[in-house]
């Protein structure tokens, strides 16, 4: 049998930017199955401990939403009929004022004639993305979000920058099981995202539960500075952030794919 893992190296940018367009369910588990000699083959839909659908592994990324797609009875099916009919279809034309959320901030898209760049964007958040008329499509939007995601690693792999604003959360893959560090002197909350995709609580019910207690230790002053600081930013994001899925993100959260980037890499 191949071994089934939550692999936080997995291509999460590329599969996760899909799910908003897709209309999957955000709290199905996505996991990577490997051979006898490590090498990923393939990547599972996981619905309550049962397999739902295999993607191959080396699915082109765009090609991932087809699939799903093709699949989506089978998927209903196993999730009890829940699946929400999708918000966009796969391959949806853009239009011209329409607004998305990504990467943690309000973008309103505007379509330009030119040859310019297929995208472009001003500083978030409520910023302009700019698109070519002609290259207006979910496949350029996903693709942008891959950029962005990527051009955030030498950052967070630098370490942490001081100059983001308090109570910002910063969303890192890690090694299965580690829940991140809270640094209090700079109202930064590192968190792992395999936390919250397999935990059936609320982020905010997390932070305000073992969460804070383990990264803040057995300082109290730190946690109760967490408590009543900077969660009440949170608060009233987190009903709508239930796994660490999908781009359609609320709230001052940066977020980065997790790609070989640890909290001991965010540490140093």
């Amino acid at each position: 049998m191949p071994a089934i893992e939550h692999d936080p190296l997995a291509p999460v940018a590329y599969y996760y930017a899909l799910i908003d367009l897709l209309g999957l369910p955000d709290w199905i588990v996505y996991a990577v199955v490997r051979d006898r000699n490590r090498r990923r083959i393939g990547f599972h839909v996981e619905f309550d401990g049962r397999l739902v659908v295999t993607i191959p592994y080396d699915t082109p990324a765009l090609d991932v939403a087809k699939f799903v797609r093709g699949h989506r009875d089978k998927i209903a099916a196993a999730v009890g009929g829940r699946l929400r009919a999708a918000r966009t279809p796969a391959v949806k034309t853009l239009v011209d004022g329409e607004r998305f959320f990504l990467l943690g901030s309000m973008y309103e898209l505007h379509l330009v004639d030119g040859r310019g760049p297929a995208i472009e964007s001003t500083e978030p958040p409520s910023g302009r993305l700019y698109l070519r008329r002609d290259r207006a499509d979910a496949a350029t939007l996903i693709r942008w979000y891959i950029a962005q995601s990527r051009a955030a690693l030498p950052a967070l792999r630098r370490g942490l920058p001081y100059d983001l604003p308090e109570g910002t959360a910063v969303l890192v893959g890690t090694v299965p099981g580690s829940t991140g560090r809270f640094r209090h002197r700079t109202g930064v909350l590192v968190l792992d995202w395999s936390v919250f995709q397999h935990s059936p609580f609320s982020i905010e019910q997390i932070i305000t539960s073992h969460l804070a207690d383990r990264v803040a230790g057995r300082d109290h002053a730190a946690r109760d500075t967490l408590m009543d600081r900077w969660l009440p930013r949170w608060r009233g994001h987190a009903r709508d952030l239930k796994y660490a899925t999908g781009v359609a993100w609320r709230g001052e959260i940066a977020t980065a794919p997790a790609d070989n980037v640890t909290v001991e890499d965010v540490r140093r």
